[in-house]
């Protein structure tokens, strides 16, 4: 599927404090400066930013497992923060300079031992104090050690860096000048510090050291850049200009809205995430792949943050012999809310974004009449409005549809609701397996992981939900995984196997899938890197529960954070695919083929549907009356399953002779674990006489 930049507004008070946690094998924070005595602390969660809690300045310290530290810093002071292991920030101790001083930069320097014996370790920092035009660089810790002044300059600071391979201070002053600050004795913390270069890179007038021209036709004709920064490691540019756009040159010219003037800009700790300041709040942007939904005979594709396609599945004839039914044109319907996740389920949509849900009827034009709040009006197809005539406010982050049922995660349990928000049943987790972060339905089952890397899976075609697999573990430390998060889980069509893809701690991709085998209680793993290819999204078929598709990227391309241009830009064959596999907890994963998608001009891939795979792709149709309209929805053949790549075999099961569709796929299956005699019977089921192996 396409991505996109999400942006949220965090904090809607005027700032420009805000800093990303760089610290290997964590997750992304971003702390933000609300007051001059408070900061808040946004984790990356689920691809996006919350905000967890913020506390008033007090006296409390209490023992964290982290050493992630904010510093918070006004007019006169300088305050340190903590964060538990729940990202609370925690208040640690300040320092207090004299009136009419300030401090406009600081950062983190080394952990250092403190005490007589050594057995504690102080977090430290660097920062800079400014008064009457002169300027003290200081230093300090987290852990008693008192404020020391570091170096004495004439003049104001600019910027500030610990560049922590060489312990050593980069500063640069309002004349242009950088001076580079080192200890005489490296290994001593309480070495003094001493000028070890200085080196004069433009001049004090306010002539430009270097020139930037940048064609502004594409971000509204005479914009005025007025912040910049680069990402060397994708080699990105982003743009803030006056009139409150950001713009990320090089891989895409979309424009992010953050609604003011930009002040300042940040990358974060993978080119996927960026920091962007205003004269009015602080937006955190973090591009991510777009939702969708293949379901009961329905796709949903979100088109935007806010924006979705829905549309109707090609459909068979009604009897052999019958003409095949004319293709619906889509609906467009966008939402009054920034959409976190989706679901679709007997003509009911249902989307969420963490703070509410909104519910829409579908009808037989595909059109979509909402039942959110009664004072909203939501714009749907051909401009038509829709009036509001329910909802219910739910701060879940993870929400699956079924019928007339809605699963929310709420804290350490799993609440089916209504469409009305009134909890009917609560599922429990316990303290072993931990809460349920990350839900997935098909058909009647639905899967869900909890924090500890536990499945679940549930048997929801009654009234209530019951427990049909599990608790098992989905990540085991023996098969490689420790330390990694779960992006993206899906169940199959029998609630037998869960699959899930991963990520590090930072957040960058890795290449194994890892599937749970309810039947045979075991866990089956895939590494992709054999075939030099990253996992992006998968999808089981919507009946055959051994088979599931995962759309690929060619590794060299995985880096490159748009996908169309990187597959426009690429000379070394198919970037895009989707791997057709068979899933068995006796067998493993059993690699079928790699079907290339680039050649069918596709943007993702949305599900299974044997013979065919669903694609979304814009293509043009005629209807019988001369006028035409474009649809998303795409199907081609699957190319790797001995008989379904016939164009005879498509005709019968578009004839319904599914029976014969479910011979072929236990052949393949069979010849994929060398069974040669089931295969061989397999084929014997087959009466239709167009078919021929």
């Amino acid at each position: 599927m396409a991505e996109i930049y999400y942006t949220t507004r965090i904090s809607g008070k005027t700032t420009s404090v805000a800093a990303w946690s760089r610290a290997p094998g964590f997750p992304s924070v971003l702390a933000v400066g609300l007051s001059p005595n408070a900061v808040g602390v946004y984790t990356e969660e689920g691809g996006h930013l919350i905000l967890w809690n913020y506390e008033e300045r007090s006296t409390m310290k209490k023992t964290v497992r982290r050493i992630d530290a904010a510093i918070t810093k006004s007019t006169s002071m300088l305050t340190v923060w903590k964060t538990d292991r729940l990202n609370r920030p925690l208040y640690v101790t300040h320092f207090d300079e004299q009136p009419g001083c300030t401090i406009l930069h600081c950062v983190l320097g080394p952990v250092q031992p403190v005490g007589e014996d050594g057995s504690q370790v102080s977090t430290t920092f660097f920062y800079g104090v400014t008064k009457d035009n002169a300027t003290w660089i200081k230093f300090g810790g987290d852990q008693g050690l008192a404020s020391t002044v570091v170096q004495e300059f004439p003049e104001g600071l600019h910027h500030l860096i610990y560049y922590a391979p060489k312990d050593q201070l980069v500063v640069t002053t309002a004349s242009c000048n950088l001076h580079v600050l080192g200890r005489d004795e490296e290994a001593n913390p309480t070495a003094p510090w001493t000028t070890v270069s200085k080196m004069k890179f433009a001049t004090g007038t306010g002539e430009a050291a270097t020139s930037l021209q940048v064609d502004s036709s594409d971000m509204g004709g005479g914009t005025k850049i007025v912040c910049l920064a680069a990402d060397n490691r994708s080699g990105m540019l982003a743009a803030g200009t006056a009139d409150g756009r950001v713009t990320v040159f090089k891989y895409t010219d979309s424009s992010k809205e953050v609604n003011s003037k930009a002040l300042r800009m940040e990358w974060g700790p993978n080119p996927r995430l960026m920091c962007v300041i205003t004269d009015e709040s602080v937006n955190a942007c973090r591009k991510t792949l777009l939702n969708h939904r293949l379901r009961d005979g329905m796709v949903v594709i979100q088109a935007g943050v806010d924006k979705l396609l829905i549309e109707s599945m090609p459909q068979p004839p009604s009897a052999p012999g019958e003409p095949t039914p004319p293709i619906k044109p889509p609906s467009k319907l966008q939402t009054p809310i920034q959409i976190l996740g989706l679901d679709f389920s007997k003509n009911t949509l249902m989307v969420y974004n963490g703070a509410e849900c909104l519910l829409y009827k579908v009808d037989a034009t595909n059109e979509a009449i909402e039942q959110g709040r009664e004072t909203r009006k939501t714009q749907v197809h051909d401009n038509n409005e829709a009036v509001a005539a329910g909802g219910f406010e739910t701060s879940s982050r993870a929400m699956a549809l079924q019928n007339d049922s809605i699963f929310c995660v709420n804290e350490n349990r799993l609440e089916v609701c209504n469409t009305g928000g009134t909890v009917k049943q609560t599922l429990s987790f316990d303290d072993t397996t931990g809460p349920p972060v990350l839900l997935d339905i098909c058909k009647d089952y639905l899967a869900a992981v909890t924090t500890n890397n536990y499945v679940r899976v549930f048997k929801v075609a009654g009234r209530e939900a019951k427990p049909h697999a599990g608790p098992g573990m989905i990540l085991p430390p023996e098969m490689g995984g420790a330390g990694l998060f779960i992006d993206q889980i899906k169940v199959n069509a029998s609630g037998t196997m869960v699959s899930a893809l991963v990520s590090s701690k930072d957040h960058s991709r890795e290449q194994k899938m890892f599937v749970f085998c309810s039947e045979t209680n075991n866990v089956v793993v895939y590494d992709f890197a054999k075939d030099h290819k990253v996992p992006q999204l998968m999808a089981w078929d919507v009946a055959e529960p051994r088979l599931l598709g995962i759309q690929t990227l060619a590794l060299n391309l995985d880096n490159q954070l748009d996908l169309g241009a990187s597959l426009k830009t690429s000379t070394k064959g198919p970037g895009f695919e989707v791997a057709m596999v068979f899933v068995s907890g006796e067998h493993g994963v059993l690699m079928q083929e790699y079907q290339d998608m680039d050649s069918t001009g596709a943007k993702g891939f949305i599900g299974l549907q044997a013979p065919s795979l669903v694609l979304n792709k814009q293509t043009k149709v005629e209807t019988s009356s001369g006028k035409s309209f474009f649809t998303s929805v795409f199907k081609v053949i699957m190319q790797g399953f001995t008989g379904m790549q016939r164009q005879e075999f498509f005709t019968v099961v578009k004839d319904g002779d599914e029976s014969s569709k479910s011979a072929l796929l236990d052949f393949s299956f069979h010849m994929a674990t060398s069974n040669v005699d089931e295969a061989f019977r397999a084929t014997k089921t087959i009466k239709n006489n167009t078919i021929s192996l």
